[in-house]
């Protein structure tokens, strides 16, 4: 589904990511964990194409849509309209629009409104929460339900791959329970999940597989168990 080699990507002359290496297959879930400041963030940026890479290669589904080596790079409405989606840190949703509206703009590339009808439908038996507040101005609702809308909003675009930066932050524990369950959802309709989580529990509960970046560098991977039983693992995030 996704693989990235050799990636290096930063702001200006500010360099924050080197030589990452990370896949994601179809239908799976792959954490992304590792303290602030780690790169994370950038790496989902340059990934949809928000940051421009200065090296490697990007494929989703065995096409390359960033790839120096032959001068190829997306723009990102192209990635998106390819299969993939971005839940943004911080959510950025517009607080005055209702909350149907900040969905329905994820399906900014859809003409038809029968179209754009069932996704919705879709969304709002993913999220009942959301349904029962779809008409309440956004920035009326609490943090949780402003997340939940996020992911549904990027579910509009019928992503074969969904990105989410910080899934939990900020959040209380009743609902990054709540969170964790529809990620299960999602994933089993086949959609593939790159999460990005600083709250290493949260993360290896949720994915399979994971990944743990450091100041721009992949310094450890493997299955999700095998990371929490790891000493290093529970030393530095675990507080073990």
């Amino acid at each position: 589904m996704l693989k990235i080699e050799k990636l290096s990507a930063g702001y200006a002359d500010t360099q924050v990511l080197w030589d990452i290496n990370l896949s994601v297959e179809r239908g799976e879930t792959v954490a992304l964990v590792g303290s602030n400041g780690a790169g994370k963030s950038t790496l989902l940026e340059t990934v949809i194409g928000l940051v421009k890479p200065i090296s490697g290669l990007i494929e989703l589904e065995n096409k390359p849509i960033y790839d120096d080596s032959a001068s190829i790079s997306i723009p990102t409405r192209e990635r998106v309209k390819n299969g993939m989606s971005l839940v943004p840190q911080g959510r950025h949703l517009f607080p005055n629009m209702t909350v149907e509206e900040n969905i329905s703009l994820g399906a900014f590339l859809q003409n038809n409104r029968k179209t754009l009808k069932k996704e919705l439908e879709k969304v709002y038996e993913l999220f009942p929460r959301v349904y029962e507040r779809k008409n309440h101005p956004a920035g009326k609702l609490s943090g949780g339900e402003q997340q939940m809308v996020a992911i549904a909003r990027a579910l509009m675009s019928k992503p074969k791959l969904l990105m989410i930066d910080e899934l939990s932050l900020g959040l209380a524990p009743v609902i990054v329970d709540i969170l964790i369950e529809i990620i299960y959802d999602i994933s089993k309709t086949g959609t593939s999940l790159l999460v990005v989580e600083q709250d290493v529990q949260v993360a290896l509960s949720v994915a399979k597989r994971a990944y743990v970046l450091e100041t721009g560098k992949v310094v450890m991977k493997g299955k999700s168990k095998d990371l929490l039983d790891d000493p290093q693992i529970q030393s530095a995030y675990l507080g073990i």
